[in-house]
């Protein structure tokens, strides 16, 4: 079992999470960055990530692998578009992990898909910042 740092300095062993989902992707990432915490929730620990877009605190049940670039774009027949998607889905962060691909919410990810289609992720966080701060309690 892989032994990991959290944000505060905690080691932890945490299993890698399964598989090659997006979700497994992001939340290994974060496992390798020390970009989680690990909460004590009615007794039970819980490694806790921040979501991408809107910051609020996710447990892994709520992680989901979210596009930057959205994957319309890949099949969206115009070829410029379609180049940016490729782009995208080809560029890496510093560390190696993918650069497409950040670990959101469920809400974030699901929400930005019933907006407009050409509403882009920094005007649905402003849209989303508007109504004010979300209270996460543990």
């Amino acid at each position: 079992m892989p032994r990991y740092t959290d944000r505060n300095g905690n080691q932890w062993d945490l299993n890698d999470w399964p598989g090659n989902s997006y979700k497994a992707s992001v939340i290994n990432t974060a496992y390798q960055n020390s970009d989680f915490v690990v909460k004590n929730i009615e007794g039970t620990l819980y490694a806790v990530f921040t979501c991408f877009w809107c910051g609020k605190a996710v447990t892994s049940a709520g992680v989901e692998g979210d596009h930057v670039a959205s994957q319309n774009l890949g099949n969206s027949g115009d070829q410029e578009l379609m180049m940016l998607y490729q782009d995208a889905q080809n560029a890496t962060n510093p560390d190696g992990s993918p650069w497409n691909l950040v670990l959101s919410c469920s809400e974030c990810n699901g929400g930005s898909r019933n907006k407009r289609k050409i509403m882009t992720r920094g005007a649905y966080r402003r849209d989303r910042d508007a109504q004010g701060p979300r209270q996460v309690v543990f």
